[in-house]
């Protein structure tokens, strides 16, 4: 099978990496938390006055954050690379320079595509009976789109490491590939999840788990970045399965 993976072999590693380099990745973390900490306490003060785009627009800083941090999480993975050490190389700094300009631009892309989809489908919902034909032929066009472009997620990852994404394409076919990486990004997220809903029953015991508060606004923030970080992790082992190797022009540590 094209782009075939195992999806519980790279969760599992996913979770160990972290689990190995907690203290490492904690440290950088503490920038995108943050960031997501104050652009979602300042979303939530205006959410009577600011609408989903300019919702976005807010967050992008705050994503692209989350990106750098992804970013040297991945290099750590697939090249062995501590910010702390790097090498006083100048031409392997400037390489360095433009994987990160292109990963964090690539995470932006999707990000804002990814809320793009979102955002027609809740407003194909509120639309009138007259048009509501046309709008869920549109809704369910993009619904497909969006499921057929799940294979460009790893793009990001690649691109932090110097690797060209046409190899990939090229061991990628079907649908196969979008379902897999669902999968897995459901497997690796739930327990964070499931985590992180006990810890808001134990710290908000009276909250109703759809009401929205300034508390669960500010828990937010780690539980973006605790994801983020272990899908990060679990795309890098599954692309070095489906790719053999993930380091591009560069030798990566197997």
């Amino acid at each position: 099978m094209s782009g075939k993976f195992s999806i519980s072999g790279a969760v599992r590693n996913a979770y160990a990496f972290v689990g190995k380099e907690w203290r490492y990745l904690l440290r950088f973390s503490l920038f995108p938390i943050g960031l997501n900490l104050l652009t979602n306490v300042f979303v939530f003060s205006q959410q009577e006055s600011i609408s989903l785009p300019f919702s976005i627009i807010w967050n992008l800083p705050a994503c692209a954050a989350t990106a750098w941090f992804v970013f040297i999480e991945v290099r750590l993975l697939l090249l062995g690379e501590k910010i702390t050490a790097l090498p006083e190389d100048p031409a392997y700094l400037e390489s360095r320079k433009r994987s990160m300009t292109l990963c964090i631009t690539m995470f932006l892309l999707l990000y804002m595509t990814t809320m793009a989809i979102m955002g027609f489908q809740m407003w194909s919902r509120a639309q009138s009976s007259d048009i509501m034909d046309v709008v869920s032929m549109g809704a369910l066009f993009l619904l497909g789109v969006g499921l057929w472009a799940v294979r460009f997620a790893p793009a990001p990852i690649l691109a932090a490491v110097d690797q060209p994404i046409k190899p990939y394409l090229e061991k990628v076919h079907g649908a196969g590939i979008s379902f897999r990486l669902l999968g897995m990004y459901m497997l690796a997220i739930l327990p964070i999840i499931l985590f992180f809903m006990v810890l808001r029953s134990i710290v908000m015991p009276d909250v109703e788990l759809t009401k929205l508060t300034l508390e669960v606004v500010l828990l937010d923030a780690p539980l973006a970045v605790s994801i983020w970080c272990v899908l990060g992790a679990a795309c890098s082992y599954a692309l070095k399965e489906i790719l053999g190797t993930t380091g591009g022009r560069k030798d990566v540590r197997p």
